[in-house]
Formats: structure tokens, sequence, C-alpha cells
């Protein structure tokens, strides 16, 4: 049976150094090189790859033809998209327009409350 490998490259605290934060994106991007395997991708978490490197959409296009799943959460405060710093709209018309079809995930802390907290999808993918 052939499986298929999912890596989660986040950080292990809310602000560790910088250096450290780039080397485990890096060195999870080297496990494919090292396993040789067609069958491993990467999950790319939004929230914490806004902290450790900014620079998104271009990020996300140098890796993607090894990225499976998109995660997201606003920055600062892991709260629903359109509370931080984080522009989705662009976000989302760059995914489609680099061909994206895959899930995307919400782990996020809703500001008020988890029915206001769902409120963003239709704001913010009107003109995507």
């Amino acid at each position: 049976m052939l499986y298929r490998a999912e890596i989660a490259c986040k950080q292990r605290y809310r602000r560790p150094p910088a250096r450290a934060e780039l080397l485990v994106w890096h060195f999870g991007r080297q496990i494919f090189a090292d396993a040789g395997s067609t069958n491993i991708w990467l999950q790319y978490d939004i929230y914490h790859m806004q902290i450790m490197e900014g620079d998104l959409a271009p990020t996300i296009e140098k890796n993607f033809a090894r990225i499976a799943h998109f995660q997201l959460a606003d920055n600062p405060g892991r709260h629903e998209p359109g509370t931080g710093e984080i522009n989705y709209p662009f976000l989302f018309r760059h995914l489609d327009a680099i061909g994206y079809r895959g899930w995307v995930g919400c782990e996020y802390k809703p500001r008020t409350t988890t029915v206001d907290g769902l409120g963003w999808h239709a704001a913010l993918t009107l003109d995507t």
C-alpha cells in the first residue's frame, strides 16, 4: 500500500529566534531531497510563514510543486482572516492564479463568537 506523508513545518514557540524558524522550514524542504520520494508534501501554514519569512506569495510560488495543503489564520493574534496584516484577498487570488485547487484549512481563534468568526469568507472572497 502506498501512503502519502505530509510535513507541517511550524515553529515550536510563538517567537523563537528568526534563525531557528527558518531552519525548521528549510529542514522540511530538505527531507524531500533526502527521501527521494514523490509521496511527501508540505502543509503551508500561512500564519506561521508570515511570522517566519513574510513575503508569502513568492514563497508559495517557489515551493508550490511540493505544497499539498494550506492552513490559515491572520497575524497577529491567530484570528480569522481580515483581522490582521495578511492581505487574504490578494493571497486567494494568487492561489487561484498559480492553479491551486486543493483544500485550505482554518486554524484560528475567533475574535468574538464562532458564528461571527465565519463571516470572513463572504467578506474576503467576493472579488476573487
